[in-house]
Order: C-alpha cells, then sequence, then structure tokens
C-alpha cells in the first residue's frame, strides 16, 4: 500500500495499479485464511454458545476467552472487508488514471485506513496467537 500512494505521488499511475492490485489479494488471502480458522472451529464446537464442548478444565472461562477471541478477530475482519472494498474502488479510479502527483489523496487517504487495520493485527496477534494459554 505504501507503495502505491508512492507511486501515484510519483505520478506512475499505472505501477500503483499493481501495487493495489496486490495489496487487495493479500488482503483477501488473509480473509480467506481467517475463514477458514472459523471453520475449523465451528467444526470443532469450540465457537461459544449452547453448542460449545471445550475439553478441558474451566469452560466457561474458555467460553469467555473465545467469545473476546471472535469479538476482537471479527470486528478486524469486517474492518479489513471495508479496506478491501476502499482499495477496489481505489483500483478502479487508478485504472482510470485519475490520480497524479498533483492529487494523489484518496490513495494516500485509503492507505491510512489500510495501515491502521495492519497495525490493529501487530496487536491482536501476540495478544491473542502467541501469549501463554497454559497458565
Amino acid at each position: 500500500m505504501a507503495q502505491a500512494v508512492y507511486a501515484a505521488r510519483t505520478d506512475r499511475c499505472k505501477r500503483a495499479t499493481v501495487f493495489l492490485g496486490g495489496t487487495w489479494l493479500l488482503g483477501f488471502l488473509f480473509l480467506c485464511l481467517k475463514a477458514y480458522e472459523y471453520y475449523d472451529d465451528v467444526n470443532r464446537h469450540i465457537v461459544p454458545g449452547a453448542s460449545m464442548t471445550f475439553k478441558g478444565p474451566h469452560p466457561e472461562v474458555a467460553s469467555m476467552l473465545y467469545f473476546i477471541y471472535y469479538s476482537m478477530t471479527g470486528l478486524h475482519a469486517l474492518h479489513l472487508m471495508i479496506g478491501l472494498g476502499v482499495v477496489a474502488w481505489i483500483f478502479v479510479q487508478a485504472r482510470r488514471e485519475s490520480f497524479s502527483s498533483r492529487y494523489y489523496a484518496p490513495i494516500e487517504a485509503a492507505g491510512l485506513y489500510w495501515h491502521f487495520v495492519d497495525l490493529v493485527w501487530i496487536f491482536l496477534y501476540p495478544l491473542l496467537y502467541l501469549m501463554d494459554r497454559h497458565s
């Protein structure tokens, strides 16, 4: 995304579309991985609710932790989907060569939003996936 902003800033709209397309594709692949992870969790019955079957100590605590997990990752996924829509719209505009070194504010604004979503994931990933779950 940063490269797309730079390309637009330096009058390289066609190059910006390449980076916007790559940004969209990688974001979509990330969303597909999350969807598969949710699908797997549903099949293993570890989604909070009446059908949750947690085999281990303190199922009520596990239910609360999974609720927090799904709330946080679900909200992140929602923002990612919005970002994909924004990047797709910017991609179409860039293909039409609507941006130049004199006017690239929409790409820059989309980049700020995209990096905000990235930054949230930088905090969510260690919190949810790397923390010690055995203590």
